[in-house]
């Protein structure tokens, strides 16, 4: 679904934006897939995302998506990006027309449109705050807003940038796992990009970037091994994912998908059952 083949971009002509660069980057992401890109502050992940947007166009290389190269200057019509303060996306006065507003874009049909925005707004639990200013919504209410806008218009590709960043525990639990399920559900590719690793050991590949280059590129189970790859990123790994390495190397088995704690949880019951069984 989204392949970058060699890009590289530089900041340095392009206004007062900071002279950082993207250095050779081959990322290559299939369809269904979700995937993670982490790493410290400047390493270019916000970059990325507006390039496989297209909000910016690489100095060198080719994007691909969905078997489609972007010419320069041109924006993908299969992606969505959710960026971490939702405000800066609500574009309308009540949150019906919110969700409505790209569809409107898109010339569908009065009747066509209210059909659909009524189907989105059941399916992403805002039925019952359609008539309300978004402004007095919570932030995680706001960011199932902008999600659900970009899942009306049908996109195959959903960019999350820091997309939970600006919420309370409550709210990133609701935005991480409508995402799971959006992408298991609906087999629409997820993009995270995030500072948490505990959010990326949610997705099913994880890319980790450093000074512009991508410096790891695999599965949660690989790189959870991967010492060197958190020592040069200056990233500590949650006690969480500790337990897990340890339970790893103690003979337990983990897969090579997601290692979130309710995956683990599961597997860990499972373990237990057969055991007992045993």
């Amino acid at each position: 679904m989204i392949d970058l083949e060699g890009v590289s971009f530089s900041y340095r002509d392009h206004g007062d934006a900071p002279p950082f660069s993207l250095n050779d980057i081959n990322i290559s992401i299939p369809e269904g897939c979700y995937a993670a890109i982490i790493g410290p502050n400047g390493c270019g992940k916000t970059t990325v995302s507006k390039i496989i947007k297209g909000l910016i166009s690489p100095d060198r290389g080719k994007v691909r998506v969905a078997n489609r190269i972007l010419e320069r200057g041109e924006m993908s019509p299969e992606v969505g990006l959710v960026f971490s303060n939702p405000e800066n996306q609500i574009v309308s006065a009540i949150v019906e027309e919110d969700v409505a507003f790209g569809l409107e874009n898109l010339g569908m049909p009065p009747a066509k449109m209210k059909r659909k925005v009524g189907e989105t707004l059941k399916k992403f639990n805002l039925t019952h705050l359609a008539k309300m200013l978004p402004h007095h919504l919570s932030g995680g209410e706001q960011q199932r807003l902008v999600i659900a806008g970009i899942y009306c218009m049908g996109l195959r590709v959903m960019v999350l940038d820091e997309a939970t960043s600006m919420l309370d525990s409550r709210g990133k639990r609701d935005v991480l796992f409508l995402i799971r399920e959006l992408n298991k559900n609906e087999n629409i590719t997820i993009v995270s990009i995030t500072h948490s690793i505990t959010e990326a050991f949610l997705a099913d590949k994880i890319f980790v970037m450093d000074k512009g280059r991508i410096v790891f590129s695999g599965t949660p189970k690989e790189l959870l091994f991967r010492e060197d790859i958190f020592a040069g990123i200056k990233a500590d790994i949650p006690e969480f994912l500790l337990f897990i390495k340890r339970m790893s190397r103690a003979g337990l088995g983990f897969p090579d998908g997601n290692l979130g704690i309710e995956t683990v949880f599961n597997i860990l019951i499972e373990k237990k059952k057969e055991r007992d069984h045993e």
